[in-house]
């Protein structure tokens, strides 16, 4: 397993007005991140990082590109999503440590480094929908099948040996 270091930028050594950072997030940068309930398994990401030297702060702007791989929600087969965001961060200096909110980081002023890795993988975590589920007719046939099996909401079909003092209930139903 990687180190984290290459996400390190270190602030206080910028000089110029802009620097641009890019890097590639793939198997390595994923295996800090990828746990049993994380949504995200994997990927490979294209991600742009431009710190903006300002007055008394720092503003990194943050694009992302690419896929990441999760889970199905139907299924349970693995699935790819693309990712297209932007994102921005301030860096200030401080006399320590402070995650403000997610827009307003302060980091001592001794220091002078931010190690970015897990905003980026914030951001991705971000960018997913909320349910993953596989386009029409891509999830695994094996699973659909037992799961309208067992569905719910499978409709019932009438039944003449039903007692007809159950269907005053029918009325009372939202």
């Amino acid at each position: 397993m990687s180190d984290l270091s290459s996400y390190i930028i270190p602030l206080k050594s910028i000089i110029s007005y802009t620097t641009k950072y890019d890097y590639e997030l793939g198997e390595p940068f994923f295996l800090h991140f990828v746990s049993s309930e994380g949504d995200i398994q994997g990927g490979a990401i294209v991600a742009s990082v431009l710190v903006k030297k300002l007055t008394h702060s720092f503003e990194l702007s943050i694009e992302l590109k690419g896929f990441v791989s999760v889970m199905c929600d139907r299924c349970l087969d693995m699935m790819d999503i693309d990712i297209e965001t932007e994102s921005s961060l301030i860096v200030k200096f401080g006399d320590e440590y402070n995650d403000v909110d997610d827009k307003l980081i302060i980091i001592p002023e001794k220091e002078g480094i931010i190690n970015i890795a897990w905003y980026l993988y914030e951001c991705l975590v971000l960018s997913i929908p909320i349910q993953h589920i596989h386009p029409k007719g891509k999830c695994n046939k094996e699973m659909e099948q037992k799961l309208q099996t067992y569905s719910t909401d499978r409709i019932e079909k009438p039944n003449e040996d039903r007692d007809s003092r159950w269907d005053v209930l029918k009325d009372f139903k939202q």
